[in-house]
């Protein structure tokens, strides 16, 4: 059985690798992003299984990053993380 593909999105590094190693033991995280546009961008070249998304981050939120991928028609499921 393979494990859930996830990208994770946070502009915050030390958050981005604590959820990562939380995540590490069930889940293959194949990618991150700093920003929605690579969010975007990575969700729709790596087509994970989820996105885990901050809300507020540079260049373009994790909101409209999500309102994007929707538009695209993705598959991923999208969580959203914030603090």
């Amino acid at each position: 059985m393979s494990r859930i593909r996830v990208v994770l999105a946070d502009d915050y590094q030390p958050i981005v690798a604590k959820v990562r190693g939380i995540l590490g033991q069930e889940f293959e995280v194949i990618g991150t992003a700093e920003n929605g546009n690579e969010a975007v961008d990575s969700v729709l070249n790596l087509d994970p299984d989820v996105l885990i998304t901050d809300i507020s981050m540079p260049v373009v939120n994790g909101l409209q990053a999500a309102q994007r991928l929707q538009r695209a028609n993705c598959r991923a499921r999208i969580v959203f993380l914030t603090l």
